[in-house]
C-alpha cells in the first residue's frame, strides 16, 4: 500500500502496511483524465486547500525523473500526463485479500510503472521499468 507522512503537496510517497488505514485513503479519479487513464488521488486529511494526486515529473524537471526516482503528492491537474497511470500486463493471481492485481504504468513515459522498491514500511514509490514478469512490488490492487 502506498502512504504518505505528510500530507501537503510536494510530499513524497512511500510504502507502508495495510495495519492502519492512516494517510492511506486513495482514490483511482478518471474525471480529469481521458482514454482509460486515472489520476491516484488522495482522499485522507490534508494540509491543502485543493486535491492532491500522485505525480511525477519530466526529464530536467525540478525533479529530474527517471528510473528510481520517487513520486510525490501535487496539485490534481486536468489532463496532466505526470499524474497518470493505467492499468497494464495481465491480471496477478489473487492473495487472500484481493481478487489479484496489475502492474500500473506511468503515462508520461509508460515505460515506467509505479513500483514498490521494497516492502519495508518508508520505503519509496519509485518509477521503475514496466516488465512482464509480474514482479511482486509492481502489483497493486484495490482493496
Amino acid at each position: 500500500m502506498i502512504s504518505t507522512q505528510v500530507r501537503q503537496s510536494d510530499t513524497n510517497v512511500i510504502v507502508w502496511n495495510c495495519e492502519d488505514p492512516k494517510g492511506k485513503t486513495w482514490e483511482l479519479d478518471r474525471s480529469m483524465s481521458s482514454g482509460g487513464w486515472f489520476q491516484i488521488k488522495y482522499t485522507g486529511p490534508t494540509q491543502e486547500s485543493f486535491d492532491l494526486c500522485v505525480a511525477g515529473q519530466t526529464p530536467g524537471g525540478a525533479r529530474d525523473f527517471g528510473s528510481g526516482s520517487q513520486f510525490y503528492l501535487w496539485r490534481c491537474l486536468e489532463d496532466d500526463p505526470t499524474q497518470q497511470f493505467r492499468w497494464t500486463g495481465s491480471r496477478h493471481a489473487g492473495g487472500r485479500h484481493t481478487d489479484g492485481g496489475r502492474a500500473m504504468s506511468w503515462r508520461q513515459n509508460p515505460k515506467y510503472c509505479l513500483d514498490a522498491e521494497d516492502f519495508s514500511n518508508g520505503d519509496k514509490a519509485i518509477a521503475y521499468g514496466c516488465t512482464t514478469q509480474l514482479l511482486d512490488h509492481q502489483i497493486w490492487a484495490v482493496l
